[in-house]
């Protein structure tokens, strides 16, 4: 970590404060598991990211094993704060695989596992994607954040406290909810 790091430590937490929860939406044939793509990660990450200013690499680097002596290829996770330059390093030490599909079956699969822990990505089953389809529920849902534009702090506080207890709705959806209704809130004290 290089010095000076408060302003980038910021951009992190208000990035992973943005950053909803990511489907498991393929699945693996030989483990019979799902998993989230690497794809629907950056595509789900790259404009918070960039939003906040922040840039993320992720090179294919090798490192000297001080055991072995032997190099071994790693995955380099590099958070750059995009206004000073300041950034956060990890790296993940890979199997070395002669064979180039497996190669980049693996380092796809590292720099997934890297995203997802460095940003504390939340992956969801496939339960949660069926409520979400549910067109009741879809339908409750966005007549809830109509609602929440036209209510009083009281009313506000109110749905907070169902929403919390609720298992009705998606992760993704009580995230959506929450902005709303801070929005909603900040509204209302810039009325006082």
């Amino acid at each position: 970590m290089e010095t000076n790091s408060k302003g980038l430590y910021k951009k992190i937490l208000k990035t992973q404060g943005e950053i909803g929860t990511v489907l498991k939406d393929s699945v693996n044939p030989f483990f019979k598991s799902k998993y989230a793509d690497i794809n629907a990660f950056i595509e789900m990450i790259k404009p918070i990211i960039t939003d906040n200013g922040l840039i993320i690499l992720q090179p294919l680097v090798y490192v000297t094993n001080p055991i072995s002596g032997i190099a071994q290829p790693c995955i380099k996770t590099i958070l750059i704060d995009s206004d000073d330059g300041v950034s956060f390093q990890s790296v993940t030490p890979m199997t070395d695989y002669p064979d180039a599909q497996k190669a980049g079956s693996t380092i796809t699969y590292f720099r997934r596992y890297a995203l997802q822990s460095l940003l504390l990505i939340q992956t969801e089953d496939d339960d949660g994607s069926k409520k979400q389809a549910d067109p009741k529920n879809q339908k409750g849902f966005t007549a809830l954040i109509k609602a929440i534009n036209e209510s009083d702090k009281k009313t506000l506080e109110d749905y907070k406290k169902k929403m919390d207890k609720s298992n009705k709705y998606t992760t993704a959806q009580k995230k959506e909810f929450a902005k709303a209704v801070d929005k909603r809130l900040n509204e209302l004290k810039k009325k006082l």
